[in-house]
């Protein structure tokens, strides 16, 4: 009898656990919109899971609020910066967002596999200055629409943990997939195929969402179905919220809601630019410029698809971008909506287009990220994160963060401190590593703001800017 009770009793636990892992299979499966479907076909690849990803949270958290009363709540907000903006009150402040970029691998050595290197991942900030920043003379700041704008919105790769000990910003952790691990232990590459085990990592690894932006790389696999693989996926990223409430829920685990999982994911061969390539960068032919991030996170701070997510009866909710039927996929000029004024905007970093076509994000767009910036939980809060600054070399940074940036980072031979409301910094000291200085010098003139980093030799470096008794200090890489 004992032993029939224990056979009983194992069948009981093996069906519960059968049960468990079938429901959190079916938590992770997702239908792919027509525009993906359409990406899949044309190019292979599933360019931005954004809007299935965000399906899945609604289903997960039932109370959260909906895209409609989203917009709903950003609205009156948006048309109060436009009033500003007419009326001259609108101030050009510079918000910078620290990023920490996790590279979950399997054990790969460094520069193999899905364990980029960190001047690959490094590359993504860059693109991104430049792209969010339309930087003169890259490929950002091309502007082929003549609609392009300056977001005022700028990234710096994290100095500090949550902890307060130093950080380059890039993060590795050696984390097997979970579901390989248990249906197929002895897979020689495995892959992360569905999106609940990915959401479980970022959970597990995500540093501060009110103090970074985090962003995951991962190798993505599966079948490439409607049933949770992710086989094909360039990226995806969460977006913005009206409310702090994180959902009304928690997760399976008893966490926080949807808070936990904040931030933005690529494929690791979609990370970075191969025009930062110093010969240990993977990336993949097509999309290899580091535009899937600038997609992502134009998602992660507000913005639609540029077609709307629908056809020429859908919005983007911005008046400067011209309606369009649907995504395109190339760098050849249409007009989906013939009755509608303008061609489609192809240049824009919102379509799925080629990395190569993209260089836009219009003055509507920069509202809708200034005002999500300013008002969204865990977007609004970044703006006061000392993320980015050294915690040995940062001793009073006051509010200086919120007038003072550096751009570009990387750099090569020229560094410039970018001021904002007519502050003119008394003096910038610039340090190694290991702490040493290594230049300094007075301000006395805006010409003084631009420095010469061509004699420096390549590296991680710190720029410490004072003004009167408050200090600043950005980590730069010189390439």
């Amino acid at each position: 009898m004992k032993n029939k009770n224990f056979t009983f009793l194992l069948i009981l636990i093996a069906f519960t656990f059968s049960v468990k892992a079938q429901e959190n299979s079916n938590k992770s499966r997702f239908e792919l919109t027509d525009a993906n479907k359409h990406a899949l076909k044309q190019t292979g690849y599933v360019r931005c899971l954004t809007n299935e990803s965000e399906t899945l949270l609604d289903a997960k958290y039932p109370n959260r609020l909906n895209n409609e009363a989203f917009e709903n709540w950003l609205s009156p907000k948006l048309k109060q910066i436009k009033i500003d903006r007419a009326q001259g009150r609108l101030t050009s402040e510079v918000i910078n967002i620290p990023v920490v970029i996790h590279i979950i691998h399997d054990g790969d050595a460094l520069g193999s596999g899905e364990n980029i290197t960190d001047a690959q991942a490094l590359s993504q900030i860059k693109v991104m200055n430049e792209d969010f920043r339309r930087l003169a003379g890259t490929k950002g700041g091309a502007n082929s629409t003549g609609l392009a704008v300056d977001t005022g919105i700028n990234f710096c790769i994290a100095a500090r943990t949550p902890n307060g000990e130093a950080t380059n910003g890039v993060v590795r952790h050696n984390i097997s997939p979970y579901t390989n691990e248990v249906n197929n232990p002895t897979a020689g590459q495995p892959d992360w195929e569905t999106m609940a085990d990915v959401q479980r990592v970022k959970r597990d690894t995500q540093w501060d969402p009110e103090k970074y932006l985090n962003m995951w790389t991962f190798r993505f696999g599966g079948k490439r179905t409607n049933e949770g693989g992710l086989s094909g996926v360039l990226g995806f990223a969460q977006f913005p919220v009206n409310s702090g409430i994180d959902g009304l829920g928690v997760d399976e685990v008893g966490q926080p809601g949807e808070a936990n999982t904040d931030g933005v994911t690529a494929s690791y061969n979609a990370m970075g630019t191969k025009d930062e390539d110093d010969g240990t960068f993977i990336l993949n032919q097509n999309y290899n410029l580091g535009r899937t991030m600038t997609h992502e996170v134009g998602h992660w701070i507000g913005l639609r698809h540029i077609w709307g997510d629908g056809d020429c009866s859908k919005d983007d909710y911005c008046d400067d971008t011209p309606t369009a039927k649907q995504a395109n996929y190339s760098c050849n000029e249409v007009d989906s909506c013939t009755n509608n004024f303008g061609v489609d905007m192809i240049q824009n970093y919102m379509d799925y287009t080629n990395d190569a076509c993209m260089d836009t994000f219009t003055q509507d767009q920069k509202d809708r990220m200034i005002a999500v910036m300013n008002n969204s939980p865990r977007r609004k809060e970044l703006k006061n994160s000392n993320g980015c600054q050294s915690p040995d070399l940062s001793v009073n940074s006051f509010n200086l963060e919120n007038v003072l940036s550096i751009y570009p980072n990387p750099t090569e031979n020229v560094l410039t401190i970018k001021s904002e409301n007519a502050i003119l910094p008394n003096k910038y000291s610039i340090y190694n590593t290991l702490g040493q200085l290594v230049t300094s010098k007075k301000i006395n003139a805006i010409s003084d703001l631009t420095i010469n980093t061509s004699v420096l030799s390549k590296g991680m470096y710190f720029i410490k800017i004072a003004k009167e008794n408050n200090t600043v200090t950005f980590k730069f890489l010189k390439k």
